[in-house]
């Protein structure tokens, strides 16, 4: 993403809320801050990552739906604990965000205040505190830009399931997390790649998340023109076996498109219940929005 200096401006504020409007059949709720990845913590509250590309400000935001209205509040770096040793103190550049249970998150950071220090930290969040826990290399080079993260308990054992993707290519990696343990290895497991009936689109996947025994992706595109595609895939990410015998490239058409949005660039998904998506983008700039998405 092009980040905005001015966005540390914005962040000053403690607390803002957002009204909705209608956009088309889509509740849209307007928003200042660009969300570059959201996950659930409890009903009606989120934990928001921002991919500020310096640690001298959150990047960790805590998102409340209160009614009709979302409360966004920044977690200040005096209320986030690191446990990572010598590791970087805080975070930048945080491009997607996961729950595995618990108050505990994986978040994704790419790395471009120091291509060295790509990771998948493990964090817990607590009443409006967050503790770094640990971390894990992310795989490939630098030349991979993890934007997605979605992650569901295995059927098979007591761990969760992993997956992340390069926005691009469509790299897709499968990881696991045994409870209560840190380390996590990665396999790239598939390609995810959409075709022509998904219009102007320059990155296949800027997020997933998985629900439903399905994962739900955004493909969208950055430029002049914003839109995205949201799209479902008939993945279990909680089968074991099933995420080990992926085909090599999973080509995507209409068949899979749930909604085109036109103006935001989708970069954060995560539900509401098992019936309803919360959408968010990030537009490099201050004009974005909270979109709820009902399941058919």
């Amino acid at each position: 993403m092009k980040f905005i200096v001015s966005i540390n401006i914005m962040l000053l504020s403690t607390s803002f809320y957002v009204n909705a409007e209608s956009f088309g059949k889509l509740p849209v709720f307007n928003i200042n801050t660009p969300i570059s990845g959201i996950a659930k913590v409890s009903d009606g509250t989120y934990i928001g990552v921002l991919d500020i590309k310096d640690n001298s400000n959150t990047n960790l935001v805590i998102i409340k739906k209160e009614n009709n209205r979302f409360n966004i509040t920044p977690i200040n770096n005096d209320k986030i604990k690191n446990n990572l040793g010598n590791s970087e103190a805080h975070t930048s550049y945080l491009e997607g965000i996961c729950s595995i249970g618990n108050g505990n998150l994986l978040t994704i950071e790419s790395g471009y205040k120091n291509k060295s220090k790509r990771r998948l930290i493990t964090l817990n969040y607590n009443n409006g505190n967050i503790e770094l826990l640990n971390e894990n290399p992310l795989p490939g080079d630098a030349s991979l830009n993890f934007e997605a993260i979605a992650c569901e308990k295995s059927n098979a054992n007591n761990s969760y399931n992993i997956i992340i993707a390069d926005r691009a290519s469509g790299r897709a990696f499968l990881g696991k997390k045994y409870i209560g343990q840190g380390d996590v290895n990665f396999k790239e497991i598939t390609k995810i790649k959409t075709n022509y009936s998904f219009g102007v689109i320059n990155r296949n996947v800027s997020e997933l998340f998985s629900i439903n025994s399905k994962i739900y992706g955004s493909a969208t595109n950055d430029g002049v023109l914003l839109r995205s595609v949201i799209y479902s895939i008939d993945i279990d990410l909680a089968d074991d076996d099933a995420m080990n015998k992926l085909p090599k490239e999973i080509n995507l058409n209409g068949s899979n498109i749930v909604k085109i949005i036109d103006n935001y660039k989708i970069e954060a998904i995560s539900n509401i219940d098992w019936k309803e998506l919360i959408l968010a983008s990030d537009n490099d700039s201050y004009n974005n929005g909270i979109i709820s998405l009902k399941l058919k």
